[in-house]
């Protein structure tokens, strides 16, 4: 089973508008919704690539009904916990150059009872050979060493972890050793503490190995427009990334890690986690919700994906 963890859920609202005029005024074109954050996002799609995952997190109020609803409309199998306080709502800008301006909402803050009974909940869940995906933002409150002791607890259950994060919930989820880690050149860079623009790809691989030498099994790099990078102990792959029409950036990173947990779940070899989470990726460029495109789209973008096999 994979289980998906979402502790800052979001009710993400998408409007396209010509040029977003900072302190003007701005017209707002084709408003739609529903229901975001990371590890919804990837159980997205998850179901979109036909398997199948547990969304798990903390939901409140009517924002967190109309998530719940949608997810079951969906047939996307959830087991929220209860908050006080409403689940956010991100306001997600789109321009005609498919610029991206995100305005996302803290969240409510949550008490220790209710942290407490996600981490039951996720703990009785999940079983030995069970894919755990920990992702995005905490509430304000929540501490941040949160995905390092959730992950240390499932590794003791020989659950595997993969771990999609930014910050300091990166540095400390890291410490714990997670299974994968899928981190974007800003993401790394900000680990390292070093200036984005001057950081060269060889030396973000070699970053990625000295990760994989401290523990972690695959690290999965990123890289926009460049591709992205695939670091276990015995490989060292990288993938161009596929031309395809983009309508929107939003969710390309997630539905790359629904990919990877999948494959990781189906015990699929190297290369082909690789092929599927590029396919994955660059389908979901192609949509305007936050999920991969249909199987039969990833499955055709598939053959497409140029895989480049290094020394390790």
């Amino acid at each position: 089973m994979i289980i998906t963890v979402t502790m800052n859920p979001a009710l993400d609202k998408f409007a396209k508008l010509k040029t977003f005029h900072y302190g003007g005024l701005n017209r707002l074109q084709e408003i739609r919704s529903h229901a975001g954050g990371k590890g919804i996002n990837v159980s997205r799609s998850i179901a979109r690539l036909g398997g199948r995952s547990l969304a798990i997190g903390l939901i409140g109020g009517s924002v967190g009904l109309e998530i719940i609803q949608e997810l079951d409309q969906l047939g996307i199998s959830n087991d929220m916990v209860r908050v006080q306080g409403n689940t956010r709502t991100n306001l997600k800008l789109i321009d005609q150059d498919h610029n991206l301006s995100e305005l996302n909402e803290d969240g409510p803050k949550i008490d220790e009872v209710a942290l407490l009974e996600l981490e039951m909940k996720l703990m009785r869940l999940a079983q030995a050979q069970d894919v755990v995906v920990l992702s995005g933002s905490v509430p304000s409150n929540v501490p941040v060493t949160i995905y390092q002791s959730l992950c240390e607890k499932l590794k003791e259950k020989q659950v595997s972890v993969v771990l999609d994060a930014d910050g300091d919930l990166f540095r400390y989820g890291i410490e714990a050793k997670p299974h994968v880690i899928k981190p974007n050149r800003e993401e790394l860079c900000r680990y390292l503490g070093a200036e984005e623009q001057t950081v060269k790809k060889e030396e973000l691989i070699e970053a990625c190995q000295r990760l994989v030498d401290d523990g972690i099994a695959l690290v999965i790099l990123s890289l926009g427009a460049q591709g992205a990078v695939f670091v276990s102990r015995d490989a060292l792959m990288e993938a161009d990334a596929l031309s395809v029409p983009i309508v929107s950036a939003v969710g390309a990173g997630d539905a790359m890690c629904a990919a990877a947990a999948l494959a990781l779940q189906r015990q699929y070899p190297m290369e082909e986690l690789v092929k599927l989470s590029m396919a994955a990726a660059a389908s979901a460029l192609m949509c305007e919700e936050s999920a991969c495109g249909d199987r039969e789209t990833v499955e055709a973008l598939k053959k497409q994906v140029q895989v480049h096999k290094k020394k390790p």
